[in-house]
């Protein structure tokens, strides 16, 4: 098959698709990365071609004719960033390609549908509004609504916990609105929704034909929207072994989500919220999580998640998995903005229980003067243990180590 690829073009889903003896044609923005990941494959591609945006439809559409890719013939397009999704949809509707409907796409990225989906075929999830950025006050629409607070206010299509934040009375909603939209006029349109209650989890998964090829469960140690600088990501993945019970929840709640969005063939990042076997829905994407996602889920399950996600794309057949009987955890090292980073990779692979670790910054580099949202980090890294103390215990070393080395 003929298959367009939107995104940063990954190593792990180039390989997956030449592989299996796909012709590849990647679309992609004009960035370092992309090159450098893209010059091993440089001869083995059908096409390649930059775009300025992964958000447009008219940007990849044109892309695709400058190619001639779209005379040829285009079977399958995969969008491998989460903004890709809807435009990489709409444009293999319009040429017929297999891929995610555009109504499917649009509910995996608009909050707000995606809430309303699953309100009407009776999945837990948060009662929302969504403002049209022509309101008066939308403290006044929240009080129509019955809304009750605390609230988190953010975008209706955002990523990273990025421009959101907790109300706790409803007369700061329209102040707060007010602020968002003036310094970023482009979210004047914003979902305000009742703040989910309890333990914050996520489900990763892939669906295949409908139903779910398998998932992993994890559980943040505080709330991402809680989560600052003095408060990192922190997130236990645990082994199916020991949890079946949980498992099985968690894999029938979360086909209950992705058919009531209509969602037959992807992988995801699902967040959600209370206990196994009374969730509430968060919101879901359809792609694999981000940061060190992919890699907790090679280390519990044995699987390449984006080598499941082109599978998923392309129809095959989901790839054997081998899953650990250890507890896996993960943490967002703290940034210190504005300062230079001292932590060099050696100095957390040597700990104990850490068994991979990823750095954004090499030692040297200037870190950033604010953590925006949950991706600003100056690298990640994953612990095993025997169970989620041991893991809890590493992962607070892993953190006091960059917190000494890099703090004034």
């Amino acid at each position: 098959m003929h298959v367009v690829i939107v995104g940063g073009p990954r190593p792990q889903v180039l390989d997956a698709l030449l592989g299996s003896r796909h012709e590849v044609t990647a679309v992609f923005e004009n960035t370092p990365q992309n090159w450098e990941r893209l010059a091993p494959y440089r001869d083995r591609l059908r096409h390649m071609c930059v775009i300025d945006s992964y958000r447009t439809v008219e940007s990849l559409w044109s892309a695709l004719h400058h190619m001639k890719a779209i005379a040829e013939g285009v079977d399958v397009v995969v969008a491998l960033t989460e903004q890709a999704v809807v435009p990489a949809a709409v444009v293999a509707s319009l040429l017929g390609a297999r891929a995610i409907s555009p109504d499917t796409a649009l509910r995996c990225r608009d909050k707000a549908m995606q809430k309303r989906a699953w309100q009407e075929t009776g999945i837990s999830t948060a009662r929302h509004i969504v403002t049209t950025g022509c309101e008066a006050s939308p403290a006044d629409l929240v009080e129509r609504a019955s809304l009750r607070a605390p609230f988190v206010v953010k975008p209706v299509a955002g990523l990273g916990a990025m421009h959101t934040f907790i109300v706790d009375d409803r007369a700061e909603l329209d102040t707060l609105v007010a602020g968002v939209t003036r310094d970023h006029p482009e979210l004047a349109r914003l979902m305000i929704e009742e703040r989910n209650d309890g333990t914050e989890w996520i489900i990763d998964g892939m669906v295949s034909g409908g139903e779910i090829a398998w998932i992993m469960l994890s559980r943040f140690l505080a709330p991402i929207i809680e989560c600052t600088v003095d408060n990192p990501v922190r997130i236990i993945s645990l082994p199916p072994a020991g949890h079946a019970a949980w498992y099985a929840s968690a894999t029938d709640f979360a086909r209950r989500a992705v058919t009531a969005l209509e969602l037959r063939d992807s992988t995801f990042h699902f967040e959600v919220f209370g206990t196994p076997g009374a969730f509430a829905a968060g919101e879901l994407a359809a792609r694999p999580g981000g940061q060190m996602m992919p890699s907790l889920m090679r280390h519990v399950l044995g699987i390449d998640v984006w080598e499941c996600a082109v599978k998923a794309a392309t129809g095959e057949k989901p790839p054997p998995r081998t899953p650990s009987l250890r507890t896996f955890g993960y943490v967002g090292l703290p940034i210190t903005p504005g300062q230079t980073n001292r932590v060099a990779a050696t100095d957390l692979s040597a700990l104990p229980g850490v068994v991979e670790v990823a750095m954004g910054f090499a030692v040297g580099e200037t870190m950033p003067a604010s953590r925006d949202h949950s991706g600003a980090v100056v690298g990640g890294v994953i612990v095993e243990g025997a169970d989620e103390a041991e893991c809890r215990a590493s992962l607070s070393a892993a953190e006091d180590v960059v917190t000494k080395m890099n703090r004034p």
